[in-house]
């Protein structure tokens, strides 16, 4: 039996939107047009710490998306699958990759939708070039998207340094987190991709950090310090992303700045800083360095969607270690790198997520 309706025009906004961040099912209430969204899981930051100069990690890779518009007859069951994101993984002397994280599945009448987890970040102790997890990939959907990549770094990096992770691709465009591309002999770390555009490259500098991309673009690039604000003994290194609203369904809409990037400039007493380092849903979070054991911080982390901050720093002496920005749907977990042998931890990767619009008929 089919209905008139099936052949018309649908309305422009869903009556009802259901969201699932854990395993289950959803019935359709009655026979109609509904829309699906799903996310796939984000990998870990890698992480790495031998007391040498080349400690490198990078983020991790953002999980794929895909969307799905149909017509549903009524009673249809819809069986959802969450895929956990990629685990941390604390490191206390070398190099560990990091972890991709589970599937994410919508299983259905005339419904098959699956998103692939993005990949975990590497790490070196030695001088190697690395490129960040990969992003995962979507199948099933009228529209499949590849998610952004962690950042990567050259081969002539001559301190620890860490980049952010990759964002969900909502559009088809896939923004990664920020590169490290310098041989500078300071801490580094870049900021994390955002749904509207990358995490800010650091092509030159010592100790320079980055960014996070903005649900409106991207975070611009680090060239050298002239730019650089300070703020007690901090200093804001990478402006953020820009907000603006965008869309990846009628029901989901991001519009978020990314977070800053910040470095440490003096050493001290410090136990902690709060600066505006996180993000908001769609945004990547900034980079942090910092070369004082007594400082204690992590990469900014993202609200979902966007990619974790990178960290680069030494242990702290009351044992709150570096660590990667992490993020809470989706996107990929930051690298952490210290300076000394002790342990450090990895930005998580996001979990998957699905959406639902229903219409009705």
């Amino acid at each position: 039996m089919s209905y008139f309706s099936q052949f018309t025009n649908r309305q422009a906004t869903p009556n009802r939107v259901v969201s699932f961040s854990s395993s289950g099912n959803f019935v359709a209430p009655n026979a109609g047009w509904m829309t699906v969204a799903v996310v796939g899981a984000g990998g870990s930051g890698g992480t790495a710490g031998s007391g040498t100069s080349q400690d490198i990690a990078t983020g991790g890779g953002a999980g794929g998306f895909a969307v799905k518009t149909f017509y549903t007859p009524a009673g249809a069951t819809y069986v959802i699958t969450i895929g956990a994101g990629g685990g941390n993984a604390t490191n206390t002397n070398g190099a560990i990759a990091g972890a991709s994280g589970g599937i994410t599945t919508v299983n259905g009448t005339l419904c098959s939708l699956t998103c692939n987890s993005g990949g975990g970040g590497n790490a070196t102790v030695n001088t190697a070039a690395l490129v960040g997890g990969v992003g995962g990939n979507a199948t099933g959907g009228d529209v499949n998207y590849t998610g952004g990549a962690g950042g990567a770094s050259n081969a002539s990096i001559n301190s620890p340094a860490a980049t952010g992770g990759g964002a969900v691709s909502i559009n088809g465009t896939a923004y990664n987190g920020g590169s490290i591309n310098h041989n500078g002999a300071a801490f580094s770390a870049s900021g994390g991709g955002g749904v509207g555009g990358s995490g800010a490259s650091i092509n030159q500098g010592n100790g320079n950090c980055s960014g996070g991309g903005g649900s409106g673009g991207p975070s611009p690039n680090i060239q050298n310090n002239i730019n650089a604000v300070v703020l007690q003994t901090w200093q804001w290194m990478g402006g953020a992303g820009s907000p603006a609203t965008v869309s990846a369904a009628p029901f989901l809409s991001f519009n978020a700045p990314g977070g800053s990037g910040w470095r440490e400039i003096t050493t001290g007493a410090q136990t902690y800083i709060a600066v505006n380092i996180n993000a908001g849903l769609g945004a990547g979070g900034g980079g942090v360095s910092l070369s004082s054991a007594n400082v204690v911080v992590g990469g900014g982390n993202s609200d979902g969607f966007g990619g974790g901050g990178g960290c680069a720093g030494r242990n702290a002496t009351n044992a709150a270690y570096p660590r990667g920005g992490y993020s809470l749907m989706g996107g990929g977990g930051g690298g952490a790198a210290r300076g000394n042998s002790d342990s450090s931890f990895t930005g998580l990767g996001g979990q998957g997520g699905v959406f639902i619009g229903f219409y009705g008929n």
